[in-house]
């Protein structure tokens, strides 16, 4: 059999409080309160959010954003669908993406943000290195990209 203290009561399934002094059951209560009060500050506040958002002060804004999101949108599918149907191939696709993307990746983000991080410090031959590395690679970029995009 279990203690009658500090055990849930299984007959109507809320916790005993016998064990737990006045003070403790008080301030246990306070505690809910308070919590419970601060939900519903927080409720009001979303509230009168919502109610001027519904009234129509945001209405022009919104209305710009859809209709920026919607266009956007319809600009990068065309461009995709052109894309697609001129493209004669995927050996091409493949060609544009690892002339561009693999040295732009491999070498020019690193080394611009190795730069970014050390533009505060003085210039040591690790810097000067990262330039070079930043122009040389930057160059090839487009040289190979045009090469792919010329054969």
């Amino acid at each position: 059999p279990l203690p009658d203290n500090n055990h849930y009561n299984f007959q109507n399934t809320s916790y005993s409080y016998q064990s737990q002094s006045y003070e403790e059951q008080t301030a246990e209560t306070s505690i809910v309160q308070s919590l419970g009060e601060e939900h519903h500050e927080d409720n009001e506040n979303t509230t009168a959010t919502e109610d001027t958002h519904e009234n129509g002060s945001d209405d022009g804004l919104e209305w710009k954003e859809t209709f920026i999101h919607v266009f956007s949108t319809f600009v990068i599918i065309s461009l995709c669908y052109i894309a697609a149907v001129l493209v004669p191939g995927v050996a091409l696709v493949w060609g544009i993406c690892g002339s561009s993307m693999t040295l732009t990746i491999g070498f020019v983000i690193p080394t611009a943000c190795y730069l970014k991080i050390r533009e505060k410090k003085k210039i040591n031959p690790r810097s000067i290195a990262s330039w070079l590395l930043l122009i040389f690679f930057s160059i090839a970029t487009v040289v190979c990209t045009t090469q792919v995009l010329l054969s």
